[in-house]
């Protein structure tokens, strides 16, 4: 289920022609692997966990980076009877749906959103304490070292590979490169993305 990423910074040293690390360090493009693999996982959401989140009486909004540290998106969310609530995917979403949802209350909650990267939207708010369970795509380990391996399912490392060299490509001022790379990366996103569907 992993890719060692001494092969893998290998392998992507000698595709940018620096076989020898001369211009980037192995550290260095490990590093660069390691960013890579959070994007893809943030993009594809493989590598995900639930977690319980306290619902606290009359609040809507709730700052993920306090509640749930290494969610990197939100996927679903359920109540404590395996009730899922309704994603809304947008912020002006709730304004359709009532024009006072800042302030509306109910016994249960039905909906959720997440504005930007830090904040999830109960909607409505609850009357008294209630504990939901938040399923999210969480950010991947940092891999630091040579005989480190990714966490993301194999068939994504090809994936993070070509995000990697074109972060590489870039760095060495070759845009015609980039480009090509980018584009073999967007095409194999979308591939995976469409496998999972």
């Amino acid at each position: 289920m992993a890719e060692n990423c001494g092969q893998a910074s290998g392998l992507i040293a000698a595709r940018v022609r620096d076989p020898f690390f001369q211009a980037t360090t192995q550290l260095q493009i490990i590093s660069l692997i390691s960013y890579a693999q959070q994007v893809v996982n943030g993009a594809l959401s493989d590598v995900v966990q639930n977690a319980p989140l306290l619902l606290q009486p009359r609040t809507l909004i709730y700052q993920l980076s306090t509640f749930l540290p290494s969610a990197i998106k939100v996927l679903a969310v359920t109540d404590a009877s395996g009730r899922d609530l309704d994603p809304i995917m947008e912020i002006a979403g709730l304004q359709q749906l009532e024009m006072k949802w800042p302030v509306a209350v109910a016994d249960a909650p039905r909906g959720f959103v997440q504005v930007g990267a830090d904040l999830l939207v109960i909607y409505p708010a609850v009357r008294s304490q209630q504990t939901l369970t938040v399923k999210y795509s969480r950010l991947t380990p940092q891999v630091a070292n040579p005989p480190d391996s990714t966490v993301v399912p194999n068939e994504d490392d090809s994936a993070v590979n070509a995000l990697t060299e074109a972060l590489l490509l870039l760095k060495n001022r070759d845009l015609n490169a980039v480009a090509a790379t980018m584009e073999r990366f967007n095409g194999r996103i979308k591939e995976l993305d469409e496998e999972r569907r």
